[in-house]
């Protein structure tokens, strides 16, 4: 009789150890997919702040094109005023005679 019990611990031992094979494979497969999707997303990341920064480039790239032309707009427009009223009003420069 005591070898029976003996064979029917082992055989609770060898479910036991079993069942805990199979949550370790679980597990591991688990931990496996995860690190899959941390990579992946640590790549979209990497993208987007690469998208980012060409971004930043070019807005900084556009917002100095256009305060050039804004200044040229305004030296045109200074330009074109002091031709208006520099002429006939007097108010312009005298040359020697």
């Amino acid at each position: 009789m005591k070898e029976e019990q003996v064979k029917e611990e082992l055989q609770k031992m060898q479910v036991e150890l079993d069942r805990k094979k199979n949550e370790t494979k679980q597990a591991q497969e688990q931990c496996r997919k995860m690190t899959e999707e941390s990579r992946r997303q640590a790549g979209k990341l990497e993208g987007l702040r690469g998208q980012k920064a060409e971004l930043e480039k070019r807005f900084v790239k556009s917002r100095k094109s256009s305060e050039r032309r804004s200044a040229d707009r305004n030296l045109l427009h200074r330009k074109n005023f002091v031709r208006r009223n520099s002429g006939s009003k007097g108010g312009g420069r005298k040359t020697k005679k």
